[in-house]
């Protein structure tokens, strides 16, 4: 899932890298994955359904009592 780049929705990415809220395919996993680690908080789960066409599910877990935020207060 790191490793390829297949954006979901490519309309949506080229207005994001336009208003340079991303700036590179990847990015999205990639940068999910950074802040759970950051956060110390278990890495997301992907899951990716064929039904009409393909879905892609992701889980993010939290973890309250030993998480570490890594945002400004």
């Amino acid at each position: 899932m790191y490793d390829a780049h297949n954006p979901r929705n490519p309309y949506l990415m080229e207005a994001m890298m336009h208003l340079e809220l991303t700036f590179c395919g990847y990015e999205g996993t990639r940068r999910m994955r950074s802040a759970m680690q950051k956060a110390r908080l278990p890495e997301p789960h992907f899951k990716q359904i064929e039904a009409h066409s393909y879905h892609v599910h992701v889980t993010l877990e939290n973890d309250v009592k030993n998480r570490n935020s890594f945002l400004p207060k």
